[in-house]
């Protein structure tokens, strides 16, 4: 009969159905709150058998899928305080000596004592290595007695030179005694007037002419005496000059002698004193490429003398960059062999890029700090700079960001029944872990900083600790996970796993599998497959396929199709 292939095939899905819905509830946590599980509400109102209520006409049960308890969430809060919003930024560098100078001889010739070996400390102006300067010293000798013999002739061309302005003094105030010249004069003038007294008397026949001749012989007399001594006068003065103006040419042409002794002497002592050879700073030898009895010139390095004392930092930043590290500031640094920060201060940043398109940097270390910094460390530079001031600094995390409105959650620490508040902020400047906004708060609100993915405005809340009230589910661990109906405590099996049902322990059946209903032992067909109802034994065809109930052979007719009904089912009759 056709009703019966149907009950047949009813009860055999009833079975498996049974079996998946209490496998797919192991281990998932559940809704309800009494401890009901899904394949107890589908067995009541679904495919159960008791009753045959049809297909999904059964209610649900109290103590299945009910209305939840109302959620409480655990957070954890901070006071939201004004400050500074500073921002670090941390560059790599490396360590090199500031100072390194390659020693150059300043002339060619022979290492005859060479001062110093390769690591060696040496001063600045230490001698560390001299030349044969044997010819050098005896230029330097002859050049000494050119100058002294140049400053010699300067000397007695000084002394002419006196003695000539001497005499044109002597020249100029007259060769003979000025009372003697007066007399002259006098005697001219008295011997005129005796001529104009002669003459006076002679017309007058006092006197004979030969008395008027004499007079005038002796008035003429006088005369040429006194012009006579007037005219070697201005010519003493006159060969006094010509002579002091010799006497300076032969001052100018000694004084021009000893510069040219002079510079030659200078040239002489340089060149002695190229073949001595002085440390042009304090240092190490770093590199020593001479031996002693090596030919050196002006052109190859000698040694290296690097200042292991002063060492400094070479980085390369970006344009942006450059605005924080300004020629002069201060920053602090690290390096591979230096963990505490020591103090360093910018003393060279490019104002041009380098081939790399970056701008080379140069930060001196202050030697006055104590470190361990070693040449060719790797340095990082900590470069802090101040965003905002004054303005209300959060963590970032606690700041929602939408595309509507950023936010924040807050709580009034000071109220009985705690609630998270949404209060909007304006982002002044977002940084990775701190941000500055601006918002409106009211006194004794402190900030949600752990927690807050977890609440929504009016959301009641607990601090660490609190009890919540009763009828609220509270989150102690703060992962956003409901704490399990009664029934279902996760520790009830020791494994963290939710606890069975009565009558499905795992180890009942000493396999750790569950076990199965009676009549369902999977040796009771010997091959492990589960034994099937009365009645679908696979080998009654002889095919291994399920026999047909009476009436359902497809033997039947012709066509193998089961016997022509009205397409009605019997089960769930109506």
């Amino acid at each position: 009969m056709k009703w019966k292939k149907v009950i047949i095939t009813i009860i055999a899905l009833a079975f498996v159905v049974g079996c998946s819905s209490e496998e797919s509830t192991e281990g998932q946590p559940s809704d309800m709150p009494n401890g009901g599980s899904p394949s107890a509400a589908q067995g009541a109102g679904g495919m159960g058998m008791g009753g045959m209520g049809g297909m999904g006409g059964g209610q649900m049960p109290p103590g299945g899928m009910g209305q939840r308890s109302a959620q409480i969430a655990t957070v954890e809060l901070q006071d939201i305080e004004k400050g500074s919003l500073d921002v670090t930024q941390r560059l790599l560098g490396t360590v090199v000596q500031s100072s390194e100078v390659e020693v150059i001889s300043d002339m060619n010739g022979e290492i005859v004592n060479l001062l110093v070996s390769k690591g060696d400390s040496v001063e600045k102006g230490q001698v560390i290595a001299e030349l044969d300067s044997s010819n050098l010293e005896d230029a330097l000798l002859q050049e000494q007695n050119s100058l002294a013999s140049a400053n010699q002739q300067l000397d007695n061309a000084l002394l002419s030179y006196d003695q000539a302005k001497q005499k044109l003094e002597d020249a100029q105030s007259g060769t003979i005694n000025e009372l003697d010249s007066e007399n002259l004069k006098s005697v001219w003038e008295d011997a005129q007037e005796n001529v104009a007294s002669m003459e006076r008397l002679y017309e007058e026949g006092a006197v004979p002419l030969d008395d008027l001749e004499k007079a005038q012989d002796q008035e003429e007399q006088a005369k040429l005496a006194y012009e006579k001594d007037t005219l070697n006068s201005e010519n003493d003065v006159e060969s006094a000059e010509l002579s002091l103006q010799q006497a300076q040419n032969s001052v100018d042409s000694a004084k021009i002698s000893v510069s040219q002794a002079q510079l030659k002497l200078d040239q002489a002592t340089e060149n002695f004193n190229d073949a001595v050879i002085y440390a042009p700073i304090a240092g190490e030898i770093t590199a020593l490429n001479i031996n002693a009895g090596d030919q050196v010139s002006t052109q190859a390095s000698i040694m290296t003398i690097t200042d292991v004392s002063e060492m400094m930092i070479t980085s390369k930043i970006t344009a942006e960059q450059k605005s924080l590290l300004p020629v002069g500031s201060e920053v602090e640094v690290t390096t591979t062999s230096q963990y505490k920060p020591v103090k360093a201060t910018v003393t060279y940043v490019s104002s041009v890029r380098n081939p790399d398109g970056f701008f080379d940097v140069e930060i001196h270390l202050d030697n006055e700090s104590e470190n361990t910094i070693q040449n060719g460390d790797i340095a990082q530079i900590i470069l802090s700079t101040t965003l905002v001031e004054n303005e209300y600094i959060v963590p970032t995390n606690a700041v929602f960001l939408k595309e509507d409105s950023n936010y924040i959650f807050v709580v009034d620490a000071n109220s009985d029944m705690k609630t998270a508040m949404k209060r909007e902020v304006e982002i002044i400047n977002l940084q990775s872990d701190y941000t500055a906004i601006k918002v409106e708060l009211v006194e004794g609100e402190q900030l949600i900083v752990d927690g807050q993915a977890q609440v929504s405005d009016g959301m009641p809340v607990l601090l660490p600790g609190e009890e919540p009230p009763e009828g609220m589910m509270p989150n102690p661990d703060g992962n956003g996970e409901r704490t399990p109906p009664e029934g279902m405590d996760p520790n009830a099996a020791g494994n963290g796993e939710r606890p069975r049902p009565e009558g499905m322990d795992p180890d009942a059946a000493g396999n750790g599998e569950r076990p199965r209903p009676e009549g369902m032992d999977p040796d009771a067909a010997g091959n492990g497959e589960r034994p099937r109802p009365e009645g679908m034994d696979p080998n009654a065809a002889g095919n291994g396929e399920r026999p047909r109930p009476e009436e359902m052979n497809p033997d039947a007719n012709s066509s193998g199709q089961a016997p022509e009904g009205n397409g009605d089912s019997d089960v769930g009759g109506n």
